[in-house]
């Protein structure tokens, strides 16, 4: 992958862009949480190739999950948003729990299963 800026990357013939970020870890009762911005520039970079992901660290390089943009994109109009006069952007929210990792709509209420979406490094 080529580094394009902080956290965009894209392959050698640009057909695939990824967005990247770190979140350290939360711990909260049983579940540990992991929150990131998600800004319409990034989306913007998203929709400029033919194959998308969004990828989240979460706590250290070991464990990523690697979203495909078809799958993300639809699940932002349920999350929570920052709007001021000068950006916006939707709040991601990723819950471990019991071995499993969980995607927050917090405007929903709901949790999305994302572990099948979990990149490991042993």
């Amino acid at each position: 992958m080529v580094k394009e800026a902080r956290s965009r990357y894209r392959s050698p013939d640009s057909k695939t862009h990824v967005v990247c970020a770190v979140s350290k870890p939360y711990q909260r009762a049983a579940e540990t949480e992991y929150w990131y911005a998600f800004h319409p520039a990034q989306l913007q970079y998203l929709d400029g190739s033919e194959d998308a992901f969004v990828a989240y660290g979460c706590g250290d390089p070991s464990t990523v999950i690697l979203l495909p943009a078809n799958f993300f994109k639809p699940l932002l109009p349920g999350m929570w948003t920052t709007e001021t006069s000068a950006r916006m952007y939707w709040h991601i929210h990723i819950f471990e729990a019991g071995g499993k990792f969980f995607l927050q709509q917090g405007k929903l209420g709901t949790r999305t299963d994302v572990t099948k979406y979990r990149i490991q490094k042993n």
